[in-house]
């Protein structure tokens, strides 16, 4: 208790990520250009980490659970 009233922060930093590039990726595979899956890729990060920054940074996204046909 004495170190939080001191302001010593617990638990694990937050990741950081680059907004411009997430929603760049973000924003390719709500127009399914790409999958979800290439943008986490493409971004480096784990799955938990890109869905739950693709909620922070669309509230109402709603994923479509329909697969993705490949252009040729």
């Amino acid at each position: 208790k004495a170190a939080q009233e001191r302001g010593v922060k617990f638990g694990r930093q937050a990741i950081e990520i680059d907004e411009k590039k997430f929603r760049i990726q973000a924003d390719r595979a709500i127009a399914r250009n790409i999958t979800h899956k290439e943008a986490m890729r493409n971004l480096g990060l784990k799955d938990y980490v890109y869905w739950k920054w693709l909620k922070a940074f669309y509230p109402d996204y709603i994923p479509n659970k329909q697969k993705v046909r490949l252009k040729p």
